[in-house]
């Protein structure tokens, strides 16, 4: 099958920056499909550190634009409309897909599914701006909705089929005037063979100067407002008061990396590492990982903190519950509440069988229900089912 998948966002080879490493799930989708004999071109958006085209192997095409502006505090692309359009019809032309796939309809860039017709069309999204997923902003909020319920409802209208990231998704057909058809739910995978607990624990700790009986808190993400790492820093003070050996590791970017700093600058135990391209290895070396969202999808980085074996303390936001069962797989709180995080944590810590037990379980569950093998085996059987109406 050839697919024409268009999205926000295609990380580029040897990438040495944040923003040149966005996409990765949606690579390692084009890379596992391809594994399976499907053919991927990519048209995305260009950002920071970028090429305009790349050639990922012999059948995964990508094709970069830059984009006409970038609202930088949330990572919003607003493509150039015109250039867009012509590349997708231009690559129709050259590549004759079988099917399109418009990759997170909440952004512009799945706007040609409301008027390029002749080939079948799907979009997906992980949550609906306004109705489902929320980033904080009461502005942001309020143009969100706006967006869901006019463009996306078109969006929906146009396309042969919609993909949903979690089943709780579903809830939110009520606030449409479109019928979801066509519905996919599907999440994206892990691959279990790199995120997976590893014996060198202490080896990958020395790097970092942290020893070993020191308890290790790892966050993966962004350092915007939705991702709520304010509550986990003011539950980080608190934990380090009680527990000397508790280091809280932050990794990752964003609009409030410097303000983060400065609100954790008196507490060395906190300690922030940026981007980082060795994931896999921190979360080995790490004894828990904490997800504070305000709002999410389906995280993929509480999916990958699972693989690795990690017990995971995450709000009860959007799809995170379809991960994690309270006290089997994780444990689950809710959104700004400090002091459950701190609570959660200090059990982590002082009850080391429930902490591996919890780690044990959770990792079972995703080799069973999220490895990339059964995702695509999923989305293939989907798709060729688009493609055959």
């Amino acid at each position: 099958m050839k697919i024409l998948f268009v999205t926000p966002w295609f990380p580029t080879a040897n990438a040495n920056s944040a923003e040149a490493h966005q996409g990765l799930f949606e690579y390692r989708q084009a890379v596992e499909m391809r594994k399976r004999g499907h053919e991927f071109c990519v048209i995305t958006m260009r950002w920071r550190d970028q090429p305009i085209s790349e050639n990922f192997g012999d059948k995964i095409l990508v094709h970069r634009i830059k984009p006409f502006f970038i609202f930088p505090r949330i990572r919003y692309p607003v493509p150039n409309l015109f250039s867009l359009d012509s590349m997708i019809k231009n690559n129709c032309k050259k590549y004759c897909p079988d099917v399109i796939i418009y990759s997170h309809m909440a952004f512009l860039t799945a706007l040609p599914v409301m008027w390029i017709k002749k080939i079948p069309s799907v979009v997906t999204t992980d949550g609906f701006p306004g109705i489902s997923w929320f980033y904080g902003d009461k502005r942001v909020d309020f143009i969100g909705r706006f967006y869901t319920k006019v463009i996306m409802t078109r969006m929906i209208k146009s396309s042969k089929g919609i993909q949903l990231f979690n089943n709780k998704l579903l809830n939110d057909e009520k606030y449409f005037t479109a019928k979801f058809k066509n519905v996919l739910v599907c999440s994206n995978g892990v691959d279990t063979n790199i995120f997976k607990p590893g014996d060198d624990k202490q080896e990958i700790r020395n790097t970092l100067n942290l020893k070993e009986n020191d308890f290790v808190i790892l966050f993966v993400g962004r350092f915007d407002l939705v991702k709520g790492v304010n509550y986990l820093i003011e539950s980080a003070k608190v934990i380090i008061s009680k527990y000397n050996q508790a280091k809280f590791i932050l990794v990752g970017d964003g609009s409030l990396r410097k303000e983060y700093e400065i609100l954790a600058s008196s507490y060395p135990n906190i300690i922030f590492l940026g981007w980082r391209n060795d994931i896999p290895q921190l979360m080995r070396m790490s004894d828990i990982f904490v997800l504070p969202s305000l709002s999410e999808g389906l995280p993929n980085a509480i999916m990958e903190a699972i693989a690795s074996g990690l017990p995971v303390i995450a709000t009860d936001v959007g799809g995170v519950s379809q991960l994690i069962t309270n006290e089997e797989t994780g444990i689950l709180i809710q959104p700004k509440d400090i002091d459950a995080l701190v609570s959660s944590i200090d059990k982590l810590i002082t009850e080391p069988l429930f902490t591996e037990r919890l780690g044990k379980s959770g990792r079972l569950k995703i080799v069973e229900n999220y490895s990339w093998d059964i995702i695509c085996e999923k989305l293939e059987k989907y798709l060729n089912g688009i493609v055959a109406k």
